[in-house]
């Protein structure tokens, strides 16, 4: 027994191994994304546009920004499925009044000087920064 206990110990510590490793990675690649990709400046506000799929890049990134100095970071989730659901049985009507409704959102933030990416669900996050923080 005592064997078998050792062995299935070596193979935890690779597997832990490993899985601290993609932790570094995913960091080093969240980092990368706030401070030169997005170049994110003390004080800014971020908008993080990701789908639930992609939840895991979007709290790194989001973590990454605050370190960078972000004053405040927002998400904004999608669901590529609840989407889906959406498009196949709403009426025109109420897709139609919802898109009005999210597109005069958008031109209100900017005029604000605030920004958002859109992003579809088999998209990675996107995230931008922003001069105001939109509530």
């Amino acid at each position: 027994m005592s064997r078998d206990h050792r062995i299935d110990s070596g193979l935890g510590a690779v597997v832990d191994s490993r899985r601290e490793a993609d932790r570094e990675r995913l960091r080093r690649f969240a980092d990368l994304v706030v401070r030169v990709g997005v170049n994110i400046e003390p004080g800014q506000g971020v908008v993080v546009n990701a789908d639930i799929a992609h939840a895991e890049v979007a709290r790194a990134i989001v973590e990454q920004a605050y370190l960078a100095g972000a004053s405040s970071v927002e998400m904004v989730w999608s669901d590529g499925l609840t989407r889906r659901s959406e498009l196949m049985h709403a009426t025109i009507e109420n897709l139609t009044a919802d898109g009005r409704g999210r597109l005069s959102g958008f031109a209100a933030g900017r005029t604000t000087g605030s920004h958002l990416l859109p992003s579809a669900a088999t998209r990675k996050p996107t995230c931008s920064p922003t001069s105001t923080h939109i509530g």
